[in-house]
């Protein structure tokens, strides 16, 4: 868009420049004809017959025509407009301008409404009364100026310039988007590809290349640390979990632990065997299928009518003697300890 703006604009000024070159030409080219005229020997006309023939060979001059103030052309580029009306040989002859350019002996230059043409009148005047009744030194030079084929070529420079900037710009976002993909979106959606395998697995297989520009660098090299991080706290983690899982399992008292509601979420092997269960049997049963609750120590009752375990210093390594209930239902004492 900046492009084809630039342009337009370009065409537009060049074209203005071109008609304001094309008005001073036409002006200079009508006025040393009407000089020439105005210089002319009385009675010969020679002198202006070749400056006008000169001055209708030049570059873009489609017409220069002496004309009298009757509105005859005297002379002209072209020999049959001459001792013709210019109002019937001359395209757009506007007679009321020709009247006030010879009358008030001003310039005008006119211009068509595409801007191909541009008419220059002039007038010239001979002080002599020789000349006068000749009537060579009194009238108007007429020069029309054909701009059609430097507008064509302009036009044609501008369409060229326009596709080579175009082609050029294209490549350059070509090339500016390859940069892109290769240097930003390809570590981007590798770091994105990583981000999901590590969310989905909890590990990556491999570290994400730090390459890129220095950002994505800096981030890809963070997401690195971050994951080597998370996964040497969860082995370190697990580690533990491993260990303190040999311990209870290990451990020849009965362990285990409820949540709020008082069901039972895991137990070792010694309870198991304890109430005389299979582990897996117990898992998800309230405590109350191993304690009556008629058996159950104070502190725990308390804490099931409020409402479940809180922590506090009354559930918090506190030893008592409780009644346990075996799955043939047996009842036994055991020393028991609680703790939040």
């Amino acid at each position: 868009i900046a492009l084809v703006m630039s342009t337009v604009d370009a065409v537009y000024r060049s074209r203005a420049e071109l008609l304001n070159e094309a008005r001073r030409d036409a002006i200079s080219s009508a006025s040393e004809i009407a000089r020439s005229a105005e210089r002319a020997s009385l009675g010969s006309v020679s002198t202006i017959a070749s400056d006008l023939t000169l001055e209708g060979a030049g570059d873009n001059v489609a017409l220069v025509a002496m004309i009298d103030p009757e509105g005859t052309v005297v002379m002209a580029s072209r020999l049959s407009f001459r001792g013709e009306p210019a109002a019937k040989v001359i395209p757009d002859f506007d007679e009321a301008l020709f009247v006030r350019v010879v009358s008030n002996h001003v310039r005008d230059v006119t211009e068509s409404p595409d801007g191909r043409r541009v008419r220059a009148v002039v007038p010239y005047d001979e002080r002599t009364p020789e000349a006068r009744v000749r009537n060579l030194a009194h009238g108007a030079i007429l020069v029309d100026l054909d701009l059609t084929h430097q507008v064509e070529l302009l036009r044609h420079e501008s369409v060229h310039y326009l596709g080579r900037q175009l082609a050029m710009s294209v490549g350059g976002m070509l090339l500016l988007a390859w940069l892109m993909r290769s240097r930003v979106t390809t570590p981007l959606a590798r770091l994105e590809e990583a981000s999901l395998q590590f969310a989905a697995r909890g590990e990556v297989r491999e570290p994400v290349p730090v390459d890129g520009p220095r950002e994505v660098a800096a981030l890809a090299r963070n997401f690195n640390e971050m994951t080597a991080r998370i996964q040497q706290a969860r082995q370190e983690l697990q580690a533990s979990a491993a260990r303190h899982t040999a311990v209870v399992e290990a451990a020849t008292d009965g362990i285990l632990t409820v949540d709020n509601d008082y069901r039972i979420r895991m137990i070792n092997p010694a309870g198991a065997m304890m109430f005389g269960y299979a582990q897996p049997d117990l898992v998800g049963r309230v405590l109350s299928d191993l304690l009556p609750e008629n058996h159950w120590p104070l502190h725990l009752r308390q804490k099931q009518h409020a409402g479940g375990l809180e922590p506090g210093p009354t559930v918090v390594g506190v030893h008592t003697l409780v009644r346990g209930v075996r799955s043939d239902g047996e009842v036994f004492a055991a020393d028991a300890s609680f703790s939040h």
